[in-house]
C-alpha cells in the first residue's frame, strides 16, 4: 500500500568549501541574497563552518583545511577551473538577480537567456571559482511524493458490515440535491461569469508575462543588433582609412619612382657633361702646355735677338759686314717670336674660356707683361730715345737707327 502527499521541505543540502570562509559568506550575502544562519570560529577566530539560508533552502559551508574530507576534495583553481558539480537556485526575477550579481563582480559564464517556455536563467562563478546556476524554473513545484509502507505493518482489511438505508436519509439527500440544483440554476450565470473572468484574467496574466518576456528578448536582441552595427561601422571606418592610406602610399610610391628616375637621368646627364668637360680641360691643358713651350722658345729667341742688338750697337767693320745677315736673322726671329706669341695668346684665350674667366683681360695683361719686360731691357741699353721709339713702334720692331749703315739714313 502506498500514500501520496505534497513534496515536503528538501532534506538534501549542498556542501561548499572556501579558503576564506568569512569573506565568502559576506559575498554570498551581497550577491545572491543568502542569509547567514550559523558561523563557527576556531580558537584563532577564523570561521571554519557556516550555514546560510535562501527561501527555505539551506547550504553548508566549510573552510579548506587538512581534514579527512578535505583530502577527498579539490578547489576549482586546483583542477583547471572546472567543477564536478554545481548548485541550482530558484529565483523569481532572473533579470533583477542577474543585474545584482553583475554589480557584485561575479564572472558570468553563461549569459542570461530564455529556454522558449517562459523560463529564464544564467550561470556565474564566485570569487573562488565555484559555479552557481540561477533560474525561474522550479522542478519541485506541484510534484507529489509516494511513500511505500512495508506490507507486514499494514493491517488486514476489514470487510464493512452491511447497513440498511434509512428512508429519512434518502429524503434528506433528495432535498439537498434539489437545493443544490436550484442554487446552481440561480447563480449559474454568476458562477460561470466568475469562472470565465478568472480564466480570462489568468490568460491575460499569462499573456502579459509572455509579452514581458518577449519584450525583454526584443530589448536584448536590439541591444545586440546596435552593438553589432557599431562594431560593423567601426570596422568599415577602419577599412576605409586603411584603403585611403594604401592609396596614398601607392600614389606616393609612384611619384617617388618617377622622381628617382628623373634624378637618375639628371645624374647620368651630369656625368656625361662632366666627362665632356674633363676631355675639354685635357685638350685645353695640352694647348696651354704647347703655348708655354712656344713662349719658352720665343723667350730664348728674344734673348738671342737682344744679344745681337747689343752687339750691333757697337760700330765695327766686321759687324757692319755681318749686319745684313744679322738683320735678316733677327727679322726671321722676330717673325717666329710673333708667331709663338700669337699661339700663346690663343692658348691663354682657350684656357680662360674653359675656366669662365675674361679672355680679353687675360690677353691684355699678358701683352702688357710681355711688352713691359721687353721695354725694360731696351730702355737699359737705349735710354730716352728708345722710350720714344717704343711709343711709336711695336715692341717686336728693332731700332736699327744707330747701326751702320742705317745710322746715316735716320739722319
Amino acid at each position: 500500500m502506498t500514500a501520496s502527499s505534497l513534496l515536503p521541505a528538501p532534506n538534501l543540502m549542498p556542501l561548499m568549501r572556501y579558503r576564506d570562509l568569512a569573506e565568502a559568506m559576506g559575498w554570498l550575502e551581497q550577491a545572491f541574497a543568502f542569509e547567514k544562519q550559523i558561523a563557527v570560529s576556531d580558537a584563532e577566530g577564523d570561521v571554519i563552518y557556516g550555514q546560510m539560508l535562501y527561501r527555505g533552502g539551506l547550504i553548508m559551508l566549510g573552510a579548506v583545511r587538512d581534514t579527512e574530507l578535505d583530502k577527498l576534495m579539490r578547489q576549482p583553481d586546483e583542477v583547471g577551473g572546472v567543477e564536478t558539480q554545481s548548485c541550482y537556485v530558484v529565483v523569481d526575477d532572473a533579470d533583477a538577480h542577474y543585474a545584482r550579481v553583475q554589480e557584485a563582480g561575479a564572472e558570468i559564464v553563461l549569459e542570461l537567456k530564455s529556454d522558449g517556455l517562459g523560463r529564464r536563467g544564467y550561470s556565474c562563478r564566485d570569487p573562488e571559482g565555484h559555479i552557481w546556476n540561477f533560474g525561474t524554473y522550479n522542478p519541485g513545484r506541484g510534484l507529489t511524493v509516494t511513500v511505500a509502507q512495508p506490507e507486514a505493518e499494514m493491517p488486514a482489511p476489514i470487510p464493512p458490515a452491511p447497513r440498511r438505508t434509512s428512508p429519512r436519509l434518502l429524503m434528506c439527500l433528495a432535498v439537498l440535491l434539489a437545493a443544490l440544483g436550484g442554487t446552481c440554476w440561480l447563480y449559474g450565470d454568476a458562477m460561470r461569469d466568475d469562472i470565465l473572468t478568472r480564466v480570462a484574467n489568468a490568460a491575460e496574466h499569462h499573456s502579459a508575462q509572455k509579452a514581458e518576456r518577449a519584450y525583454a528578448e526584443l530589448v536584448k536582441v536590439r541591444a545586440e543588433k546596435r552593438s553589432s552595427d557599431e562594431r560593423a561601422e567601426t570596422a568599415t571606418r577602419e577599412l576605409d582609412a586603411e584603403r585611403a592610406r594604401h592609396r596614398v602610399l601607392e600614389s606616393g610610391s609612384g611619384g617617388m619612382t618617377e622622381k628617382l628616375a628623373q634624378e637618375q637621368r639628371d645624374r647620368q646627364a651630369a656625368e656625361a657633361a662632366l666627362a665632356t668637360l674633363r676631355e675639354e680641360l685635357v685638350r685645353k691643358q695640352a694647348a696651354l702646355d704647347a703655348a708655354i713651350e712656344a713662349k719658352r722658345v720665343s723667350d730664348e729667341k728674344l734673348a738671342v735677338k737682344s744679344a745681337a742688338s747689343e752687339a750691333a750697337s757697337v760700330p765695327d767693320t766686321k759687324n757692319a759686314r755681318q749686319l745684313p745677315a744679322a738683320t735678316e736673322a733677327g727679322t726671321s726671329k722676330i717673325e717666329t717670336s710673333a708667331t709663338a706669341t700669337a699661339a700663346e695668346e690663343q692658348g691663354s684665350r682657350e684656357l680662360a674660356a674653359a675656366a669662365g674667366g675674361n679672355t680679353e683681360a687675360a690677353d691684355t695683361d699678358g701683352d702688357r707683361r710681355t711688352l713691359s719686360g721687353t721695354g725694360k731691357s731696351v730702355r737699359k741699353n737705349k735710354g730716352t730715345a728708345v722710350k720714344a721709339w717704343e711709343r711709336k713702334y711695336p715692341n717686336y720692331v728693332l731700332d736699327m737707327r744707330h747701326s751702320w749703315p742705317y745710322n746715316s739714313w735716320s739722319e
